[in-house]
């Protein structure tokens, strides 16, 4: 790594004292890009969302094998942008891990970008500010030159806001940029996505900065925060500049679906490989790690493409640019069945299909008798895995009378919020 000045014997010392090591399977499988490699001048590893314990845990695993598989897909790994929250809570033991994996696993003349996140703000051992700029090197709003390149970095400030300040601060930047290189793309890391743009950012997006970033059409504004799976089409969006959340290495999050916990969607983590052209078009790979799958970890299909110099002529991931008019539907074959264990009643059905993928579903159950529906379910489809499963299966939460017969009702729902025919069956208790 290049122009790190870092605090590596205390923070390392830190971390053998606490016994957390790295064990990773170094094979993994590797994708081509969609562009001849010849024409790329800029490749970087897009990481958010870490959430380093302390204590020995999977994210360490994650956050290992994300640098690998970012140098096993790239010619020359340029850099590695960690976009906040990259601990859990701002500790030193936390740090520590960070640190040791970055000197660990990064090599040569790859640079390396951190941005403070809301989590790195829960440190009570000292100031979290100061902290992060005596580790680094920098402080928490910064620009940063990687081969000809602008990042600038805004970190978030206590109780999780951003101020007026930074704002003004981030429009002189982008207008220096911008000036010198008006044709380039210029890449904002801000954790929070900006208000009404990605997947979740209406709840978890930002306004202070978002003016600023209307102006400047060359803008790729990267967050994380809120943790979207990246199969969904909507972690990429375009109005006035490019949004782009590039998901998260612990616990994914999803919309609509009931959410029973991080424990859903634990064993997988994703991020991204930013590439950029001669002709400064952006191309963004997404890859999915699975725990159980180390070594077949993926690339995505479907690389996004952002023309620079075209302008807002050129945007094409507008709002609803994924909806291709389709609804999901089940297959002839697909049934349900309800089974018994212990005390516990559980459904579990055949996955419908759809030309991007099923959201989510909603299961009715209902008392033939009573006529009354006892329960209503919403469990995601596990689209966010590797190999989504083909069927799903759910604990009902009421318990279900012996001797009754009841209808279950399950309709599938895509992403583009599209609904299927329902599928049905009488079944006894």
């Amino acid at each position: 790594m290049k122009n790190q000045t870092m605090i590596w014997g205390l923070l390392t010392m830190m971390l053998f004292s606490l016994g957390l090591s790295i064990n990773i399977n170094s094979k993994t499988q590797t994708a081509s890009t969609s562009v001849d490699q010849e024409n790329i001048v800029l490749e970087f590893a897009a990481i958010s969302d870490i959430h380093l314990k302390s204590y020995p845990s999977i994210e360490q695993d994650r956050f290992a094998s994300a640098i690998k598989l970012s140098y096993q897909n790239t010619n020359n790994l340029d850099a590695v942008v960690i976009n906040g929250d990259f601990t859990d809570g701002g500790h030193d033991p936390q740090y520590a891990s960070f640190m040791s994996i970055l000197n660990q696993e990064v090599s040569g003349d790859t640079e390396v970008i951190v941005n403070l996140g809301n989590h790195e703000n829960g440190r009570n051992e000292s100031d979290s500010h100061a902290f992060f700029t005596e580790t680094m090197g920098y402080g928490i709003d910064h620009v940063f030159n990687v081969k000809g390149y602008t990042f600038i970095t805004l970190g978030v400030h206590y109780g999780d806001k951003f101020l007026d300040s930074q704002a003004i601060w981030l429009d002189e930047q982008l207008e220096i940029a911008t000036q010198e290189h008006p044709d380039q793309p210029v890449f904002v890391l801000i954790h929070y996505p900006a208000y009404q743009t990605t997947v979740n950012s209406t709840g978890n997006g930002r306004t202070t900065y978002k003016e600023v970033l209307e102006k400047y059409a060359q803008v790729v504004h990267i967050s994380g925060h809120s943790h979207p799976a990246l199969q969904d089409p909507r972690t990429i969006h375009q109005d006035k500049f490019t949004s782009f959340n590039n998901s998260s290495l612990t616990y994914l999050f999803y919309e609509k679906a009931d959410y029973t916990g991080a424990q859903d969607s634990a064993s997988v983590g994703q991020f991204a490989i930013i590439k950029v052209t001669d002709t400064n078009k952006v191309i963004i790979e997404r890859h999915v790690i699975d725990d159980n799958q180390m070594e077949n970890s993926i690339k995505l299909d479907g690389d996004y493409l952002i023309d620079i110099p075209l302008g807002r002529d050129g945007f094409t991931y507008t709002t609803g640019w994924y909806d291709d008019g389709t609804n999901p539907y089940f297959n002839e074959t697909a049934d349900i069945n309800l089974n018994k264990v212990q005390n516990n009643w559980f459904v579990t059905f055949d996955q419908a299909l759809d030309q991007q993928f099923v959201y989510y579903y909603h299961i009715y159950v209902k008392d033939l008798q009573t006529n009354e529906v006892v329960t209503v379910l919403k469990p995601n489809s596990q689209f966010y895995k590797i190999e989504s499963p083909d069927q799903i299966t759910r604990q009902i939460n009421e318990p279900l009378m012996p001797g009754r017969s009841y209808e279950i009702t399950i309709v599938a729902i895509s992403v583009t919020n599209r609904f299927s025919e329902p599928l049905i069956k009488t079944i006894n208790t």
